[in-house]
């Protein structure tokens, strides 16, 4: 089996057999729990995703390890060549723990840092406390290319840019949301719902001729603001995904399938896999790949960076004589 890379999005195999092509198809399908035949107009959905395409004879990039490994599993051979053009490998050996401003890393994070060094693609899984925001700040600092951090949620944009611009990873910390736009910054943070394109306003009963006039202004604006931080990220080289584990509904799909085209993406979550919904760990794999290096909570335990909390429970009333 041959796993060609020709770009930045896809794995495409050839030399496989039909043996092996069915074992890849089943590995990379998921089941919808309590999934039926849903017959429709043009066939029926058994609720199975099916992640390999079998036409095109390809996989999305991120699943190039989670290849390895199944291959390594089942004993089929695999061979990976790699066509795209050559880049220079980023030092792991720049990974110290002094190396960010007014801070000493904890060796995990050390750890975690260098294992984005030794990735293209991957997640990084930190419990909470254990110091995600400074892995972050290291794997931007030393990699040192235009980047892009993306969050789920607007409240932590600013938390994230202060910490960043507190260890000095970049002079200037460009930033977008709510109204705000980045001007020529080599690090770029925002929240990924400014990259949404707005629905056109109706025009309702109330609104004069002028207000409305405001609200379509408003509205364009916008629309252009979101053309122009689509670019920004179709131009960066290194993408990080902020609380990576909602990084699955369709405006993240369109994302790494239609705007970002970089060669880096790395995705930091205290959570990053839930048993109860293995399609969406399945669409996280496709995204952002397997979990490259975890935190442990042992030892950021060891590091005192969280303290351990015991639980009592103390019944009163009635509810004390329930054995």
């Amino acid at each position: 089996m041959l796993a060609k890379i020709v770009d930045d999005k896809w794995i495409y195999i050839e030399q496989i057999t039909v043996a092996e092509e069915s074992r890849i198809d089943k590995a990379f399908s998921v089941t919808l729990p309590n999934a039926r035949y849903i017959d429709t107009s043009l066939g029926y959905f058994d609720g199975t995703y099916h992640k390999y395409n079998k036409f095109h004879k390809r996989l999305a990039r991120p699943f190039l390890n989670e290849l390895k490994r199944i291959c390594q599993k089942h004993g089929l051979p695999l061979s990976v060549v790699d066509h795209r053009p050559p880049v220079c490998k980023i030092d792991s050996s720049l990974v110290t723990n002094d190396m960010l401003d007014g801070c000493v890393l904890e060796d995990y994070q050390v750890n975690g840092i260098k294992a984005t060094c030794n990735e293209e693609v991957g997640t990084v899984s930190c419990v909470t406390g254990a110091g995600k925001t400074e892995m972050m700040a290291g794997t931007i600092k030393v990699y040192g290319c235009p980047t892009v951090v993306l969050c789920d949620m607007t409240t932590v944009v600013d938390q994230i840019c202060d910490r960043l611009l507190l260890r000095k990873v970049a002079d200037e910390i460009g930033m977008f949301y709510a109204g705000k736009r980045p001007n020529g910054q080599l690090v770029v943070i925002g929240s990924v719902q400014s990259l949404i394109l707005p629905a056109k306003p109706e025009k309702q009963k109330s609104d004069t001729p002028e207000a409305y006039a405001t609200k379509l202004k408003a509205f364009d604006t916008r629309r252009k603001n979101a053309y122009k931080l689509r670019k920004i990220v179709g131009k960066c080289d290194l993408l990080i995904v902020d609380e990576c584990d909602n990084a699955t509904s369709r405006q993240w799909k369109n994302l790494f399938k239609y705007w970002f085209n970089g060669r880096y993406r790395f995705g930091y979550t205290g959570t990053p896999y839930d048993a109860d919904r293995p399609v969406k760990n399945m669409v996280l794999k496709e995204h952002l790949g397997s979990v490259i290096f975890e935190a442990k909570r042992q030892e950021v335990l060891n590091a005192n960076r969280i303290i351990p909390v015991a639980y009592t429970a103390i019944a009163f009333g009635d509810e004390a004589l329930i054995k």
